[in-house]
C-alpha cells in the first residue's frame, strides 16, 4: 500500500540527472543511528527500513530511529552484514553469530554458521550465504543446499536460477544441478562481495576489482581500468537500469545505455566507503557508508547550474529572459548568458558602473537595462553605454527597472523613485534622506497611467502624478521592508516582505500572513502564480501553497494555509543536505519560463520543475508502535488491561515516510475521553496524566501534505479502578454519608434551641456597647480616610485624592495638566539604595509644593511619577509652571551626601482639559492620555525636557480614540499636535505651533 502514496513518472532514480541533482540525505550517530559503519538495509512489508551495523541494528520510518543492541537472552546484535525481510512481516539478519530473526521488534537468535547473505527464493523462504555454505531456512532449521562447498559471501535469486559467490568460485543453481566457475585470479583468490544481474549479464563484485559473466567466461573486458583492481564492496542494480557500484574510494553508476560515471560532483559522498546498497519501494537509493553513516539519494524536481556548465561567477543576484530560448543572468561581477545549458559573459565588469549586477530589465525594443550596485548601463546591439543623463543615478543601488507604459523607464533605487521619460531624468522623493527606509524603493507596481505602488524598506507608498503618500490601509506597514508586490487575482493585491510574512490587500482592507497562518518562513524574496499555486522564496528555500488557500484567509481569517516546501536552503537540516537557494534582487529574484521557476542562489542558478513535483496520495493507516504505562511497555494486544498503577500514559504510532518529500501530518482522538480530533503535526507520540479508570479507544489518522485522512488505526485499553473508585463502594459511602449529615443535623438543632436564648440575652447585652464602639469607630473611620488620601513618603495626594477631587474641579473653566517622571530613577535606586531614592522623591515633593498655588493639586502618581493639575490656567501657563520646576530640579542640591556627585532631571508633558468640545466633561482620562504622550516624547527625545500636547484643528471625539499606535499619523493629519518651550514667548499671550 506504500507504493500508492505518490503518482510519480517512475519509481526509481532518473538516469537522466546528475547525482548532483539528486535530493541528499543523510544520517548519523547524531540523528539515532546506533554506529556510522552501515553493513545492511531492507525494507520490511510496513514500509520500515531496517539497517543493521557494526554495533546493533535500528527500524528508521523517515523520521526516528529505534535501535536495539541485543536479543532477550543478551546475545549481541553486532556486526549485521546481511538483512532481508520477507512477506509475513519478518525480518532475516545475518551476522559472525549466526542468523536472527524479528518479529514486531522481538529479536529471537536462531544460531548456525556466520552468514554473510541473505536474499529469498521462490517460495519467499531466506536463502543464506554462510561460512558453511548456502542454505535455505525451512521448518523451522536451516538446511545446506547441495552444490555449494566452502564459504559463500553473496548469493543472488532470479529467473536463471540461484546464483551464489563465494572465494574464488560463483555457482548457479537451476533445476536442482549446480555448477561452478572458478573466479581468474593473480595471485590470491577473489572473494566474490556481491551480484547483479543486468542486460542477460552476471555482474560480480569482487575483493580485487569488478568481473562480469557473459555465457560461460568470466571477463573483466570492457571494464574501466579504474574498477578492475579495486575492492567491490556492493552491487545493485535499480528499476530504472542504474548499475550502482559502491568501493572503497568511489561510487559509479553504469547508466542503461552502458557508460560508467564516477560520482565525483559530490564532496559529501567522496571516500565514503560504500558496504551496501538498496533500493526502496519509492525508488530511493539507500547507501551504507563504512564511515559517514546512512545516505539516501532521490528524485529533485530542482536542478542546478553553475560552474560545470561554464558560470564563472556563481554568485547571481537577477535573471530575466533573452533573446530566444536564452537567460540572462546578472552576477556579482558580470553580465552573463545561458544558451543550451551552457554560460558565457555577455557583458564583463570592467564596463559596467559597478560589477555587481543587481537587476535586469529588456524593454519593448529590445535594449538591455543593468542595474548595478552603483549606476545604471544600456546594453544595445552588443555595445554597452552610460548615457550622462543617467549621471545622479551613480551614487545609488539600483533595485528595479520596468517599463511601463510604453517609453518610460521606472527605476526602484536606494535614493529614491526615478523616471526616464522624452530623454530626461526625473527624481520623485528627492527630499527624503539616503537613509529613509521609506526612500528606498524595493519594488515597483504600476496600477494604472502615471500611477504605482512602491515597496520600501519602510513598508508601501503611493505614487500618483507625481506625489509619494501612504495608503491608509498600509499604515500599519511602518518599519517593514517590502520586497515584491503583484496581482493575486482582479482586485486583491498580495505584497511579500523581508521579515513580516506577507499581506493581501482587498477594498482597501489589510490582511497579513505569517507563520502563525502556516507560512514556513516570514522571510519572502518574491513569489510567482503558476497554475493554481503560488511559489515563494527565500533565504529559507522555495514553498508553494494553494491560490484558493490564499484567497480564503480573507473570509476564513483562522483558514490554516498549506504551506508545501519544495526546496530546503539550510545545509543540514534532520540529516538531509540541502543547497543554498534563494537570494537575488530586484525584479530579477525569479523567472518563470514554461513550467520552470529559475532563482538566482549565491552557488548559481537553480530551475524548479515545477511537472516533476509528486502528487500526494493518503497513506497507509498509521501504525501504533506501543503504549507505556508505569514504565512498562505494551506492543501488540487488540485490549489491553493495564494494571493499577500511574494514571499516565505514553503512545507511539508512525507511517514510514522515507521519501524526503512525503510530507505526514497525525491527528489523534481518545474515545470516552475527548470528543474531537487534535492536530499534531508530525509528532509521532502523544500523553495522557492522570486518566479517570475505564475503557478507552485511541485512533489516530495521517495523510500527506493536506489530502483526505487516512483510515484510523486503534488501540483499546482499560483502566482498571482501585477498589475505592467502585461503583458499590461509592455508594455505601454516600448512603453513610447521608446517614452522618442526618444525625449531625439533629444534634445540631438540639443544640441550636438552647443556644438561643443565650445568644439573646448576650445579643440585649451587647447592644448598647457596639452602639458606643461604632461612635468611636466613625471618628478613627474619618481619620483612615484622610490618612488614605496621602501618600505615606511625600506627603502628597495620591490618584484616590482625585476621585474624590474630580467633581470640584471639573467646574473650572480650564485645567492645565502636568506629569512629570524622574528620569533614570532606577539607576540611583540600584546604585545608592532605595533610602536615597526615597529623599529624592521628599525633596522633589517639596519643590512641587514651593512652586503650587493654593489651589493647585499635587499627587504622587506612582513610583517616580507626579501629576500637578492647575485650575484656569491655560496650557502656555501650564508649560511655563512645568518648565519651572524642571530647571528647579536640575539644579536642586540633595541633602543626602551620596547625591553630591549627581544631578537629576525630569521629564515633563503637559495638556489641557477640556480636549475638545463635545467629549465627556466629566472625564480627565483624555486629557492625562496626551500629557503621557508628550512625557514619552520628551523621553525619546532624551530626556530633561517639557513638551505639551494639544488638539488640532482636525479632531473629533471619535479620532481620539487608541492614541498610542497611531499618534504620527495623527500628527500628520492634524488631529494633534506637539507643543514646545521654544515654541512659546512667554512674555506674549499666544504660541505657536510646532
Amino acid at each position: 500500500m506504500l507504493g500508492l502514496l505518490w503518482i510519480r513518472p517512475a519509481l526509481a532514480l532518473n538516469p537522466k540527472l546528475t547525482f548532483n541533482d539528486y535530493v541528499l540525505g543523510n544520517w548519523s550517530t547524531e540523528q539515532g543511528l546506533p554506529q556510522i559503519s552501515i553493513l545492511s538495509i531492507t525494507q520490511d512489508r510496513d514500509g520500515f527500513l531496517w539497517v543493521g551495523t557494526q554495533n546493533g541494528i535500528t527500524r528508521f520510518d523517515g523520521n526516528h530511529f529505534v535501535n536495539y543492541e541485543s536479543t532477550p537472552d543478551g546475545t549481541k546484535l553486532t556486526l549485521i552484514q546481511a538483512a532481508w525481510a520477507d512477506q509475513t512481516g519478518h525480518v532475516w539478519f545475518g551476522s559472525t553469530r549466526g542468523l536472527f530473526r524479528e518479529q514486531r521488534g522481538q529479536f529471537k537468535h536462531l544460531g548456525g554458521p556466520a552468514v554473510y547473505a541473505i536474499t529469498g527464493n521462490a517460495k519467499g523462504q531466506p536463502v543464506l550465504a554462510t561460512a558453511m555454505g548456502v542454505q535455505v531456512w525451512k521448518d523451522g532449521k536451516e538446511v545446506p543446499i547441495k552444490g555449494f562447498k566452502g564459504a559463500f559471501y553473496s548469493v543472488l535469486f532470479d529467473q536463471s536460477g540461484l546464483w551464489a559467490g563465494g572465494m574464488g568460485q560463483v555457482c548457479r543453481q537451476f533445476n536442482g544441478s549446480t555448477r561452478c566457475l572458478q573466479v581468474p585470479t593473480n595471485s590470491t583468490p577473489r572473494r566474490i562481495t556481491s551480484l547483479a544481474r543486468r542486460n542477460g549479464h552476471l555482474w560480480l563484485g569482487t575483493s580485487s576489482g569488478l568481473m562480469l559473466l557473459q555465457g560461460h567466461a568470466i571477463t573483466q573486458t570492457g571494464l574501466p581500468k579504474a574498477l578492475l583492481h579495486t575492492e567491490i564492496s556492493s552491487l545493485l542494480q535499480d528499476r530504472d537500469g542504474n548499475l550502482w557500484i559502491g568501493t572503497l574510494t568511489a561510487i559509479y553508476r553504469v547508466l542503461p545505455d552502458g557508460r560508467f560515471k564516477r560520482i565525483v560532483d559530490n564532496a559529501q559522498l567522496s571516500h565514503s566507503w560504500i558496504d551496501s546498497l538498496f533500493e526502496d519501494r519509492h525508488g530511493n537509493l539507500w547507501l551504507g557508508s563504512h564511515t559517514q553513516g546512512l545516505f539516501r539519494a532521490s528524485n529533485g524536481w530542482a536542478r542546478r547550474y553553475g560552474q560545470r556548465q561554464g558560470l564563472l561567477d556563481p554568485f547571481i543576484w537577477s535573471i530575466i529572459k533573452g533573446p530566444g530560448q536564452s537567460l540572462l543572468i546578472g552576477t556579482n561581477s558580470n553580465v552573463s548568458k545561458m544558451q543550451d545549458g551552457h554560460f558565457k559573459v555577455l557583458v564583463p565588469g570592467q564596463k559596467l558602473p559597478n560589477s555587481s549586477v543587481y537587476t535586469l530589465y529588456r524593454d519593448s525594443i529590445g535594449r538591455l537595462w543593468i542595474g548595478t550596485h552603483y549606476g545604471v548601463a544600456l546594453y544595445v546591439h552588443g555595445k554597452v553605454s552610460i548615457p550622462a543623463q543617467f549621471k545622479p543615478l551613480s551614487k545609488w543601488q539600483i533595485n528595479q527597472i520596468i517599463e511601463w507604459p510604453h517609453g518610460t523607464i521606472w527605476f526602484g533605487t536606494q535614493g529614491g523613485l526615478f523616471r526616464f521619460r522624452d530623454n530626461t531624468l526625473s527624481r520623485y522623493g528627492a527630499s527624503a534622506s539616503a537613509g529613509n527606509g521609506a526612500s528606498q524603493i524595493r519594488s515597483i507596481y504600476p496600477l494604472g497611467p502615471d500611477r504605482l505602488l512602491l515597496g520600501t524598506e519602510n513598508g508601501v507608498r503611493l505614487f500618483v502624478h507625481g506625489t509619494i503618500t501612504t495608503p491608509t490601509w498600509a499604515t500599519s506597514l511602518h518599519n517593514r521592508s517590502i520586497t515584491d508586490i503583484g496581482m493575486l487575482q482582479p482586485g486583491t493585491i498580495m505584497f511579500a516582505t523581508m521579515a513580516s510574512g506577507i499581506g493581501l490587500v482587498r477594498d482597501n482592507h489589510l490582511h497579513r500572513l505569517g507563520t502563525t497562518q502556516g507560512l514556513p518562513n516570514n522571510n519572502v524574496w518574491t513569489f510567482n502564480i503558476l497554475g493554481k499555486n503560488v511559489y515563494f522564496s527565500s533565504i529559507a528555500g522555495v514553498w508553494r501553497i494553494p491560490v484558493v488557500d490564499l484567497l480564503g484567509t480573507l473570509s476564513q481569517p483562522d483558514l490554516r494555509l498549506r504551506s508545501e516546501v519544495l526546496i530546503n536552503a539550510q545545509d543540514v537540516v534532520d540529516g538531509i543536505y540541502r543547497g543554498r537557494c534563494c537570494n537575488g534582487s530586484g525584479g530579477g529574484r525569479s523567472l518563470v519560463n514554461g513550467q520552470l521557476i529559475w532563482y538566482p542562489s549565491v552557488s548559481g542558478l537553480v530551475a524548479l520543475d515545477t511537472q516533476a513535483i509528486p502528487i500526494q496520495r493518503n497513506p497507509a493507516p498509521p501504525i501504533i508502535q506501543g503504549l507505556q504505562h508505569d514504565k512498562r511497555w505494551y506492543t501488540h494486544g487488540k485490549k489491553l488491561k493495564l494494571p493499577l498503577g500511574y494514571r499516565d500514559i505514553n503512545i507511539h504510532y508512525t507511517v514510514p515516510t522515507l521519501s524526503p518529500w512525503q510530507a505526514i501530518e497525525f491527528r489523534n482522538k481518545l474515545g470516552n475521553y475527548e470528543s474531537t480530533w487534535k492536530l499534531t503535526g508530525n509528532r509521532r507520540q502523544v500523553w495522557y496524566t492522570k486518566l479517570p479508570p475505564g475503557h478507552y479507544t485511541f485512533e489516530v489518522e495521517a495523510r500527506s501534505g493536506n489530502g483526505h485522512w487516512s483510515a484510523p488505526a486503534k488501540l483499546e485499553f482499560w483502566i482498571r479502578p482501585y477498589w475505592y473508585e467502585l461503583v458499590s463502594v461509592r455508594l455505601l459511602a454516600i448512603l453513610l454519608l447521608l446517614l452522618a449529615a442526618w444525625g449531625f443535623l439533629y444534634l445540631r438543632s438540639r443544640h441550636q434551641l438552647r443556644m438561643q436564648h443565650r445568644l439573646q440575652k448576650l445579643i440585649n447585652e451587647r447592644t448598647a456597647e457596639l452602639t458606643r464602639v461604632n461612635e468611636r469607630l466613625h471618628q478613627a473611620n474619618l481619620a483612615l480616610t484622610e490618612e488614605s488620601l496621602s501618600d505615606e513618603l511625600t506627603g502628597l495626594g495620591n490618584r484616590r485624592l482625585l476621585s474624590v477631587d474630580l467633581p470640584k474641579l471639573i467646574q473650572n473653566q480650564t485645567l492645565c495638566l502636568i506629569l512629570i517622571d524622574l528620569d533614570h530613577f532606577k539607576r540611583i535606586n540600584d546604585r545608592y539604595g532605595h533610602n536615597v531614592g526615597d529623599v529624592v522623591l521628599r525633596e522633589v515633593a517639596e519643590l512641587m509644593i514651593e512652586l503650587k498655588q493654593p489651589k493647585d493639586l499635587v499627587l504622587r502618581w506612582g513610583g517616580e511619577e507626579f501629576l500637578i493639575i492647575l485650575p484656569d490656567r491655560d496650557i502656555k501657563q501650564g508649560m511655563a509652571f512645568g518648565e519651572q520646576l524642571r530647571r528647579k530640579v536640575r539644579q536642586h542640591h540633595f541633602d543626602d551626601p551620596s547625591l553630591q556627585d549627581i544631578q537629576v532631571t525630569c521629564s515633563v508633558g503637559c495638556s489641557s482639559w477640556p480636549v475638545l468640545d463635545g467629549m465627556n466633561k466629566h472625564d480627565l482620562s483624555a486629557a492625562i492620555e496626551l500629557a503621557d504622550l508628550a512625557m514619552y516624547r520628551v523621553k525619546s527625545e532624551g530626556r530633561d525636557g517639557c513638551i505639551g500636547m494639544v488638539t488640532g484643528p482636525a479632531a473629533t471625539p471619535e479620532s481620539l480614540v487608541e492614541l498610542g499606535s497611531r499618534i504620527e499619523a495623527l500628527i500628520t493629519s492634524g488631529v494633534l499636535r506637539w507643543l514646545h518651550t521654544a515654541d512659546f514667548d512667554f512674555n506674549q499671550a499666544s504660541a505657536k505651533e510646532s
